[in-house]
């Protein structure tokens, strides 16, 4: 019967009952699992034993009076590892339930101005139905367009900005389109009269500029808040992007060499501050760009505020910024005032400021690096640092104390005036001519910059003028110090006026306008008003103002 198992065994099996049978595969499988189940645990034990054998030879060359504080050590670093990874999943997770869909980029503090004043009265802030990152602030019953924090979202219950996931902004929107996909968040109301909401006014300035020539000339004027401005100093390591850039090329040693004969207001740390004002002047991405940049900065610098003195001991082009005032109207007006409480639009626009004590009307005389002057520019350059006429129109001498003396500069370097693209424009080579300003003898390069800033006096008169060629000289000679290649039209005697509207490539709308054509609404155009479509909020200003509305 053995020898018959051993050499049949399928005869065997056939003579066995059905369940007989049964309990055979039952214990087929129990010998499967375990066999399963003693490799699951041969490998734990290999495991083990491995683990075991390199601490084991770790710990025998660590020296036993350590093995405490080595254990704590690891320890620790076990947790940390721990709370990184954790706060990695719950940020990851945040983000992508709350955060901004699509694949936009993650915002930069480079690109959006602070303190942005929109009009409208308000009583508490308010948040951006078009991102929660954004969010409308509140201050003295005027609406201000902020930022929150990184990695914060404004939460509009508890007014102010939180972490994401704390934060209740578009999460009623999240748990909306978990129901369904196709429901859009609804649109903020209109008034029954017709006029529109803030937020529907905001937008509109948004669209009308967010595309074209305007687009990119909005973005050449991005500013970096002024708190922050007033941080920066040489070497900080903290400093903007396009300030170390500047640093590089222009060392405080090397400021002191180029303008020995400047005004103690004119310092390296101010001039830093102005450049750190304007993130996309002399922007990271391109040295060689910034090198030119201010070549052509310095030499205009030099010849609006030079000391233009053959007897001093350094040649005339490092006689630069020498004065901060203009000649003979630090003590007096010199009839920058003149129109001061007339009807002219231009001080309706910009009403100019009073002397405390009844002493008359502000002067707006020259100050700073670029001489600036009257009060439409001094209202304008408010507009443009503070979103407020009325700071430097009733402060005009913070254009020659602080760093603004360097920053109107900067500000006006950068700023089209239309039919006059900006100076930056031109050496940045955004600024194409087009037929009609070949014709009129407009071509790019230096002379091209001198026309921009004082082409009615220096310009046109069929042979450069002594003011034009010191311009020149100034500009090879800073261009020589920075390693600039010369190129392009240097002088501007035969060069025409910029043409208007229609003509020069450089008429670009960029003022609002009523809209005769839509109630409520305003519109881009090329020639001068007093909102400028390169501030935000001045298109809410432009509506309320002309259609005599209050935007809420």
């Amino acid at each position: 019967h053995f020898y018959k198992r051993l050499r049949y065994p399928s005869l065997l099996m056939e003579e066995k009952p059905p369940h007989a049978r049964e309990t055979t595969e039952a214990e087929r499988q129990n010998q499967t699992d375990k066999s399963l189940l003693d490799i699951g645990q041969e490998v734990s034990v290999l495991v083990k034993a491995t683990a075991f054998r390199f601490s084991t030879a770790f710990w025998n060359k660590v020296p036993l009076k350590w093995h405490q504080n080595v254990k704590l050590f690891l320890k620790l670093c076990a947790v940390i590892l721990l709370v990184v990874i954790a706060f990695a999943i719950g940020w990851h997770a945040a983000k992508a339930k709350y955060g901004p869909g699509g694949d936009s980029e993650d915002y930069s503090d480079d690109d959006l101005s602070d303190d942005v004043v929109i009009g409208g009265e308000c009583s508490q802030h308010d948040e951006d139905p078009k991102d929660c990152a954004m969010y409308y602030s509140c201050e003295n019953g005027k609406f201000h367009h902020q930022h929150c924090p990184k990695f914060h979202h404004f939460d509009r219950l508890k007014q102010k900005c939180l972490w994401i996931h704390l934060s209740s902004c578009g999460k009623d929107d999240m748990e909306s389109d978990d129901v369904e996909d196709d429901v859009s968040p609804p649109k903020p109301p209109t008034d029954v009269s017709g006029v529109p909401t803030l937020r529907q006014a905001l937008a509109a300035e948004k669209e009308l500029t967010s595309q074209g020539d305007i687009n990119m000339m909005k973005a050449r004027l991005i500013t970096l808040p002024s708190k922050e401005v007033e941080l920066v100093r040489p070497r900080r390591r903290a400093n903007p992007s396009n300030t170390q850039l500047v640093e590089s090329i222009i060392s405080e040693s090397d400021w002191e060499f180029l303008f020995p004969a400047r005004h103690a207001s004119y310092s390296y740390t101010n001039f830093l501050k102005a450049i750190s004002k304007f993130p996309a002047v002399c922007y990271a991405a391109s040295p060689s760009i910034c090198r030119k940049v201010l070549a052509t900065m310095f030499a205009h610098f030099t010849q609006e505020t030079g000391a233009h003195n053959p007897s001093l001991p350094v040649p005339e082009w490092r006689q630069g910024l020498a004065h901060v005032e203009e000649l003979g109207c630090d003590g007096r007006d010199c009839g920058y005032s003149s129109t001061c409480g007339s009807t002219q639009w231009t001080v309706v626009a910009w009403p100019c400021g009073r002397k405390g004590g009844g002493g008359g009307y502000m002067s707006y005389h020259g100050r700073g690096a670029k001489q600036l002057s009257y009060n439409y520019n001094y209202g304008q350059f408010s507009a443009a640092m503070y979103g407020d006429i009325r700071y430097l129109l009733d402060n005009p001498q913070l254009v020659a104390d602080t760093w603004l003396n360097l920053a109107s500069a900067v500000w006006f370097f950068a700023t089209p005036q239309p039919p006059k693209p900006s100076m930056l424009g031109v050496v940045e080579g955004d600024w194409k001519p087009n037929q009609a300003d070949l014709s009129g003898g407009l071509r790019a390069g230096f002379g091209l910059t001198t026309n921009i800033i004082n082409g009615g006096i220096e310009c046109g008169k069929g042979t450069e003028t002594q003011q034009a060629r010191n311009r020149v000289e100034y500009f090879r000679n800073f261009a020589k110090h920075l390693q600039v290649q010369v190129d392009g039209e240097l002088g501007c005697g035969k060069m025409k006026k910029f043409g208007g509207a229609g003509t020069s490539a450089g008429a670009v709308a960029t003022y609002w306008e009523q809209d005769w054509s839509t109630k409520y609404k305003c519109k881009l155009v090329s020639y001068q008003t007093p909102y400028s479509a390169l501030v935000d909020g001045e298109y809410v200003k432009c509506v309320q103002e002309k259609f005599k509305v209050q935007l809420v």
